[in-house]
């Protein structure tokens, strides 16, 4: 995960966050998820997806709206298994 967004997560309020990575997640990895790719970048985009679905998680978590934050980190968690990738699953639930 980018470290500039995670500190940028941590300065604001969650809510100004999340809409800001749905709104990319929706615009500009969506569309790549539904392209051709090898496993190696395949699994780079699911873990990197994960990592951003987790941030958009506990964004809602942080405006007190558990049960979309609990979604999230479900589909985080299922992006992170995809990828094989255990260190973008979500952490525990709830912190």
């Amino acid at each position: 995960m980018d470290p500039n967004v995670t500190t940028f997560d941590n300065k604001v309020d969650g809510g100004k966050v999340r809409s800001t990575i749905v709104q990319y997640l929706h615009s500009s990895v969506a569309p790549l998820l539904r392209g051709s790719f090898n496993e190696h970048i395949g699994r780079q985009l699911l873990g990197s997806t994960a990592e951003l679905v987790r941030l958009a998680g506990w964004a809602a978590y942080d405006q007190e709206d558990h049960g979309l934050a609990q979604s999230y980190l479900i589909q985080a968690l299922r992006l992170a298994r995809a990828a094989s990738d255990a260190h973008s699953a979500p952490k525990s639930w709830p912190p």
